[in-house]
This record gives structure tokens, C-alpha cells and sequence, in this order.
């Protein structure tokens, strides 16, 4: 399972910090991006592996044009559906 959070650093910009558990060793990982372009690689690997998507904030709460809910459409695109209580994506076949 991963889940992904935006935070915004002092000078404005925006970062992503994508943290996920490995199922064996149930050890906690994570990994900040700077851009898109990084963070879509990350979801491309979570996408190959059909993998769930915790999210970190409920996916109706997207603002329009932001960074979340431009991952939320690319993760629609790629046939992931939004969870009933909105807090994770489901890979194509479970939702």
C-alpha cells in the first residue's frame, strides 16, 4: 500500500512525498519528488504492480488544478477507481 502527500516548502514550491509499506518485511519507506514528471514514474511502477493508493486526503477534497487532483485524473486515466469512502485507489478489477 502507498499513499502520497504534497507539502509546501517555505520558498512556495510544492513537494511530494510518496511513502508505502513493503508487504514482507512490513517496513515503512518513502520518497520525496520535486516535480511531476518524478512522482508520475512512482505511480507508473504502482500502476505495473496494481497496487492500492492510500491516499492522504480524501480524493473529493482535490482542488480544481491542483497537483493532487491532476494524480487523481492521471490515476482515472490508467482505469483506477476512488474507493467508496474516498481515501484510496483501487487498480482496475477491484473497484
Amino acid at each position: 500500500m502507498a499513499w502520497i502527500r504534497s507539502r509546501r516548502r517555505k520558498d512556495g514550491t510544492t513537494i511530494q512525498q510518496v511513502n508505502w509499506r513493503d508487504r514482507v518485511s512490513n517496513k515503512q519507506y518513502a520518497e520525496t519528488f520535486a516535480d511531476q514528471i518524478t512522482n508520475q514514474k512512482f505511480l507508473d511502477r504502482a500502476i505495473a504492480r496494481g497496487s492500492n493508493v492510500q491516499l492522504a486526503t480524501a480524493a473529493d477534497a482535490a482542488r480544481e488544478g491542483s497537483f493532487f487532483e491532476k494524480e487523481l485524473q492521471y490515476m482515472q486515466s490508467q482505469r483506477y477507481t476512488v474507493a467508496p469512502d474516498g481515501m484510496s485507489l483501487l487498480p482496475p478489477g477491484l473497484g
